[in-house]
């Protein structure tokens, strides 16, 4: 049987017998996940890429960092992304909007607001 390798990283430390673990590498013929005590899959570990938490698990990571991650941008929003797209920088647009700056140029792009020069710095204008 062709064996294969599961990494485990642990939510909070775990006592295995005398061990307390944050993560372990294990050896495994199969993968076998239960439900209620029931096999939900059971397959041959060998066959596995990767075993995550899934899109609510990252959502909630994302959130945690970006307050507005996910949720679809208000009417209002949009105006005000367009009117302070010349006057902040990427980072201070997602600050603002508890987005990530992936999401700010993604909106600006649907929005079609003017294309910034890699690298460019915003310029302000005290007045």
């Amino acid at each position: 049987m062709l064996m294969g390798q599961v990494r485990v990283i642990f939510n909070e430390p775990q006592q295995i017998g005398a061990v307390t673990l944050r993560e372990m590498t294990v050896d495994a013929d199969r993968l076998v996940l239960l439900a209620n005590g029931e096999v939900t899959l059971d397959v041959a570990t060998a066959t596995v890429r990767t075993v995550d938490g899934g899109a609510a698990e990252r959502t909630a990571r994302m959130r945690s960092a970006n307050r507005n991650h996910g949720r679809a941008w208000s009417a209002y929003e949009e105006i005000e992304l367009a009117r302070l797209w010349d006057s902040k920088s990427t980072a201070e647009l997602a600050a603002h909007f508890g987005r990530s700056r992936g999401a700010i140029t993604s909106a600006a792009r649907r929005l079609k607001l003017p294309e910034r020069a890699t690298g460019s710095t915003v310029t302000r204008q005290d007045g």
